[in-house]
C-alpha cells in the first residue's frame, strides 16, 4: 500500500519491478525522477567565448624555466606522498571494433576481402593484416593458428579465421578484456606487456623520488579478477613493486551513478526484459573515487597512453616539471592564505596578489573589485585562491578527438579556463562552431593536481564541481536514438571550479591507442 500511495504522488509511474530494481541498486525513485525531470529539460549548453592558445593562457616553458621547476621537484618530492590516478574501466572491444565488424559482416564466397574493404571502406582493416606479424600477440597468434590448421583454408578465410581466434579463443579472448590488459608491445626479453604492464614500470621509475607513492586504478568490478592476476604477475617481475613505500590500489564506479535514458518519444528507455536501462553516467562520476584520495600530489592520466621505454622517460621528465609548476604555485598560494584570511598583507603585497591571480592564474576579477574595501578584497581574494589546483599538459591540435582548452563565459558573466567537450557546446550555433573550430590545442589527459589547503587539510572535490544535474546528449540503444545524460566529465565540469593552469606539452608525448592499428606506430614498436 506505501508503495502504491507514494507513486501516486509521482509525476512518472514506475512498477512493481521498477521498485525492486532501484532498491537492488540502492537508488530512490526520488533520484530517477530528477534524472527524468532533467532529461526533459531544455538542454543547457557550454557557452565557448574564445579558445585558449599560448598567448592567451597556454604557458610554454624556456630552458631557463624548466631548470628552476625542475629543481623546485627534486627539492621537494621526497618530502611528498604522491598517486597516480588512472581510469582503467575502458573495453577492449572499442579498440577491437574493425574486427568485430569484418567477424560479423564477411562472407566469404560471396565477396573476396578487397572487394569487402572496397565497399566498406575498412581500410586500417587490410593494414591490420598486411602488417599482423608487427604485433606483440603475433608469436602466440602463429601457434594458435597452427594448432587449428589455418593452412587448410583459403586465404580470405584465413583472415575471418584470424579474427575469430583473436576476439574469442581461450588463448586470447580480446573482447572480454579490458582495454588496460590487452598487449601493447613487445618487451626488451621478447615478452608481451599490457598497458597495465607498461604502467605499473612507468611507476616504479618515477616513485622512487617520492615519500610514499600509490598507483590507483578504476575499473570494472567484472574485469577486478582479470586486473588482480595480471598484479599477481607483475609482483613476480618487478620486485621492486614490494617495497613498503610503494602500493598499487582500485576501486570501481558505483552502480548508484548510473543513469536512465530516454526514447524520442520521452519515454523511459527499457531493456529486452522490460527492465529500466542504466547506463554508465562517463567519467565525471569518478570524482568520487578521486575524492577518497589525500596525496600531497595526484597525478591523472589515462591508461592507453603509454608508449614504449624510451619515450616513457621523457613522459616522466615532463612530469617532473609539471609537478614542479604545481608546487611552486601552491607554495606562493599556501604563503598569502593566511595572510588574506587575517587582512594582513600591505598594499603592496595586495596588488602582488591580485596580479598573480590575473597573470598567473588567469581569472577575471569582478568589474567593482577595485571599489570595495581593503578587508572586502582580500576576503574576495582568499575565497578564489584557496581552492584545488591544477597543471593540465595540452598538445597542439591535429585532429584528435576529444576536449581542448577554451575561455568560457557562465550564466553569471564570469569567464574563465576550462577544458570542454564538444559535446558541451551547441554547434548548430554558427559562432560556436567557428570557436571550436579555431582551437589550437586539445586536452590529452595529463593533468597534476592539487587536493590539499594551505592548512594541509584535504578538499572536498564535491564542492568545486559545476553547478547543475549533467550533460545531455544522443546515443544509441538497439539501433535507436536515445537521450542519455553524463554527469559533468572529470576533467572538464567536475573541475570547473579549480584553479587552472595549461602548459604546452610536445605531441611526440602523446601516445594513445584508441584502435589496434595504433599500435603499428614508431611509439608502440
Amino acid at each position: 500500500m506505501k508503495t502504491a500511495a507514494l507513486a501516486n504522488k509521482r509525476k512518472y509511474t514506475f512498477d512493481k519491478r521498477d521498485y525492486i530494481q532501484f532498491r537492488l541498486r540502492k537508488i530512490t525513485p526520488e533520484i530517477v525522477e530528477n534524472q527524468l525531470v532533467t532529461l526533459k529539460r531544455p538542454r543547457e549548453h557550454t557557452k565557448v567565448v574564445k579558445p585558449v592558445t599560448l598567448k592567451d593562457g597556454i604557458i610554454k616553458w624556456n630552458a631557463k624555466e624548466r631548470k628552476r621547476l625542475l629543481s623546485v621537484f627534486k627539492e621537494h618530492a621526497d618530502t611528498l606522498t604522491y598517486c597516480h590516478f588512472i581510469p582503467a574501466s575502458g573495453a577492449g572491444s572499442r579498440m577491437l571494433q574493425d574486427l568485430t565488424t569484418f567477424l560479423n559482416d564477411f562472407k566469404p564466397g560471396e565477396e573476396s576481402f578487397s572487394s569487402y574493404i572496397n565497399r566498406t571502406k575498412q581500410f586500417e582493416l587490410s593494414v591490420f593484416f598486411r602488417k599482423i606479424k608487427k604485433f606483440p600477440f603475433y608469436k602466440k597468434l602463429k601457434a594458435t593458428l597452427k594448432h587449428l590448421e589455418l593452412h587448410t583454408l583459403a586465404k580470405d578465410e584465413r583472415k575471418l579465421m584470424i579474427a575469430k581466434a583473436l576476439l574469442y579463443d581461450p588463448n586470447f579472448k580480446f573482447l572480454a578484456l579490458p582495454k588496460g590488459l590487452l598487449p601493447f608491445h613487445k618487451g626488451r626479453r621478447g615478452e608481451v606487456l599490457t598497458a597495465f604492464d607498461e604502467q605499473l614500470r612507468q611507476f616504479v621509475d618515477f616513485s622512487a623520488s617520492f615519500k610514499q607513492a600509490e598507483m590507483h586504478f578504476t575499473t570494472l568490478k567484472s574485469a577486478q579478477t582479470h586486473f588482480n592476476t595480471a598484479l599477481s604477475t607483475a609482483h613476480s617481475k618487478l620486485k621492486k613493486l614490494t617495497q613498503n613505500n610503494l602500493s598499487i590500489s582500485f576501486s570501481h564506479q558505483s552502480e548508484q551513478t548510473d543513469t536512465v535514458s530516454l526514447t524520442k518519444e520521452h519515454m523511459l528507455v527499457r531493456d529486452g526484459q522490460g527492465k529500466v536501462l542504466f547506463r554508465p553516467a562517463g567519467h565525471g562520476v569518478l570524482l568520487s573515487n578521486l575524492n577518497t584520495l589525500s596525496q600531497d600530489i595526484i597525478f591523472i592520466s589515462n591508461i592507453d597512453n603509454i608508449a614504449k621505454r624510451k619515450i616513457q622517460k621523457q613522459v616522466a621528465d615532463f612530469r617532473k616539471l609539471m609537478i614542479g609548476n604545481l608546487i611552486a604555485t601552491q607554495d606562493y598560494i599556501f604563503e598569502m592564505l593566511p595572510k588574506l584570511k587575517m587582512d594582513a598583507l600591505s598594499t603592496a603585497q595586495l596588488d602582488e596578489v591580485i596580479n598573480f591571480t590575473k597573470t598567473t592564474l588567469h581569472l577575471k576579477l569582478a568589474i567593482n573589485f577595485e571599489k570595495r574595501s581593503k578587508a572586502e578584497r582580500c576576503k574576495i581574494l582568499f575565497g578564489i585562491l584557496n581552492r584545488p589546483l591544477r597543471i593540465c599538459a595540452v598538445v597542439k591540435n591535429t585532429g584528435q578527438p576529444g576536449g581542448g582548452p577554451f575561455w568560457v563565459e557562465d550564466g553569471k558573466g564570469n569567464i574563465s579556463m576550462q577544458i570542454v567537450e564538444t559535446a558541451e557546446v551547441d554547434v548548430t550555433i554558427p559562432e560556436q562552431k567557428q570557436q571550436l573550430d579555431a582551437a589550437t590545442h586539445f586536452n590529452p589527459v595529463e593533468i597534476c593536481c592539487g587536493i590539499k589547503d594551505y592548512e594541509g587539510n584535504t578538499f572536498d572535490l564535491n564542492e568545486f564541481c559545476k553547478d547543475g544535474e549533467g550533460i545531455i546528449s544522443q546515443k544509441t540503444y538497439n539501433g535507436k536514438p536515445i537521450t542519455i545524460l553524463e554527469r559533468p566529465g572529470l576533467w572538464n565540469g567536475s573541475m570547473q571550479h579549480w584553479n587552472t593552469l595549461f602548459v604546452e606539452m610536445k605531441p611526440s608525448l602523446f601516445n594513445p591507442v584508441k584502435t589496434i592499428n595504433d599500435l603499428l606506430k614508431k611509439a608502440h614498436q
